[in-house]
């Protein structure tokens, strides 16, 4: 992505991704993407404009997949078609339950902190 925008990797750290979209395509992408969050889709894809280094506009496209979202206590709120098929829990046995106890395989979940 740095070479892509023509940032340096330590200048592309410091940069949010309203800083590197086009100002049109920021708006209607931030729309789509609150769309997921809200649950009434499970991936955002698109292509967008980005603004490169020297100011200039590159197209490129983007895909954004929402696969699991907790609150802020770690408690599962969203949990995708794609987790349940990475994770072989469904849906209604993942939310409401702790992350870690989920996608941690049980081998290595005494580890977890070490």
């Amino acid at each position: 992505m740095c070479r892509f925008l023509g940032y340096s990797e330590a200048e592309f750290l410091e940069l949010s991704l309203e800083d590197i979209s086009d100002p049109e395509d920021w708006l209607a992408s931030l729309d789509e993407f609150q769309a997921m969050i809200r649950g009434e889709s499970d991936i955002y894809e698109a292509e967008k404009r980005y603004v490169r280094a020297d100011g200039s506009r590159i197209w490129g496209a983007v895909s954004v997949a929402l696969v699991v979202a907790t609150d802020i206590s770690g408690l599962i709120s969203y949990w995708s078609p794609g987790a349940e098929q990475l994770y072989q829990w469904d849906s209604a046995q993942a939310v409401g339950r702790p992350l870690n106890e989920l996608i941690i395989p049980e081998e290595h979940a005494g580890r977890a902190g070490e």
